[in-house]
């Protein structure tokens, strides 16, 4: 036997190496999706919007351009992925997006 099985069988041996999560972890991700929720309700209340990008063209204005790529079915110059939101309040762009751009 390798030295390699020899130690996955010790930790899988080992009590606890495998065991149940605690109770209510399953419930975590719809917390999380409640505390964005409430937290986007809180950002439009304050009059913050999201910059909408994806599908959008590219506006240096709210985005920054952080990776190009080559889609053949899309336009040039046109927002394939966000990588950070952006935002702004009024007019005001409190943060440009990070975009990923079709060229």
């Amino acid at each position: 036997m390798s030295k390699e099985q020899n130690i996955a069988q010790k930790v899988a041996g080992e009590k606890g190496f495998f065991t149940r999560p605690p109770r209510g972890m399953e419930k975590i991700p719809e917390g999380y999706e409640a505390i964005i929720k409430h937290f986007d309700y809180a950002l439009k209340l304050a009059g913050f919007s999201k910059i909408d990008t994806i599908g959008q063209p590219f506006d240096s204005r709210t985005m920054n351009a952080v990776e190009k790529c080559s889609i053949y079915a899309m336009d040039k110059g046109v927002v394939v992925e966000e990588r950070r939101g952006g935002y702004m309040r009024g007019d005001e762009i409190i943060r440009k997006a990070d975009v990923v751009v079709n060229e």
